[in-house]
């Protein structure tokens, strides 16, 4: 039976991909900053666990994310589109 309707098998898969690339995109352009200010927060996160592996606990996180943050932006020139959504954590 899959040898016979391979090709409505490859067909509906391309076009499962695409809707679903094109949606993402569609989404993402949608509220382009916000995005773009999650993909920086998940960036510092990210800078905060590799520099403190056991964690900082609960009343620190906030201090950590600011400080990763800053360090994020002193030691590289970041673009204006980063600084834009950087806010204060």
């Amino acid at each position: 039976m899959y040898r016979s309707h391979r090709w409505v098998v490859v067909v509906s898969g391309i076009v499962v991909f695409l809707s679903t690339t094109i949606l993402a995109v569609w989404l993402y352009k949608i509220k382009e900053l916000s995005a773009n200010g999650r993909v920086l927060m998940w960036k510092m996160q990210i800078n905060t666990i590799l520099e403190n592996p056991m964690g900082v606990g609960r009343e620190f996180f906030q201090g950590a994310i600011a400080k990763s943050q800053e360090e994020y932006f002193r030691t590289n020139d970041r673009g204006w589109g980063e600084q834009l959504v950087a806010g204060a954590p």
